[in-house]
């Protein structure tokens, strides 16, 4: 648990709040079909996700040097742009925003998608409106997080001893380590429980456990 007075809160993106897992399964799926390559089960998928992106290709299979990476993680995101309406928001997700939005927590997004998408995205689900800036990469390689956390954090002047992370990877872990604030890891996302679990951070089911974890502070912020 959490015991210090939370003012910000740094939230990943896929996976967190957007449930597109099974999406990125299928766009993946379509890519190895087409180079003769084994499927990805659901938890196959969340055994061998991880970052950076260009890892996971070479664990699935993909061979660059028959190929240069760029090629197949920009048909990815093609494929994503295509059909990411099929994805929807967790449940629970706007509401959990709208409750820390109203108690005066200042929201922001951390996340490895590139960033024109990431803001379209939030404005297609409409709940770009709870975040004061939002952080997504230049490119759709999705190197690391932790350069761009860095600057989300000096550019809005936030104290790391009331800032927390919320995130489905252990590579969310990772960028919170190396930003020094801690981390609340979701179990619903794009790697197993037992992955989340290694890292030795907080491991939740869902939204609902939050706010035992983060600390009763936060929710009486006049205190």
């Amino acid at each position: 648990m959490y015991n210090g007075r939370i003012r910000n809160i740094l939230w990943d993106w896929n996976g967190t709040l957007l449930n597109d897992t099974d999406l990125c399964i299928d766009c993946m799926n379509i890519l190895l079909t087409e180079r003769s390559l084994p499927r990805l089960s659901h938890d196959h998928y969340k055994e061998v996700f991880t970052f950076p992106i260009k890892d996971y290709f070479l664990k699935i299979g993909f061979d660059f040097t028959k190929e240069a990476f760029e090629m197949p993680a920009d048909q990815f995101v093609v494929l994503y742009n295509r059909r990411y309406p099929e994805a929807s928001l967790f449940d629970g997700a706007a509401a959990m925003l709208e409750q820390f939005s109203n108690l005066g927590i200042r929201q922001f997004v951390l996340s490895a998608q590139e960033h024109e998408l990431l803001c379209r995205l939030l404005e297609y689900y409409n709940i770009r409106g709870y975040f004061e800036a939002v952080t997504g990469t230049t490119d759709n390689y999705a190197h690391s997080k932790v350069e761009a956390g860095r600057q989300l954090i000096k550019a809005n002047k936030l104290n790391p001893a009331e800032t927390i992370m919320i995130g489905d990877t252990v590579h969310d872990h990772e960028v919170a380590e190396s930003l020094g604030i801690p981390c609340l890891l979701i179990s619903h996302g794009h790697q197993s429980t037992g992955r989340l679990h290694s890292t030795g951070a907080p491991v939740l089911a869902n939204y609902g456990d939050i706010p035992g974890h983060i600390g009763a502070r936060i929710f009486k912020p006049g205190r």
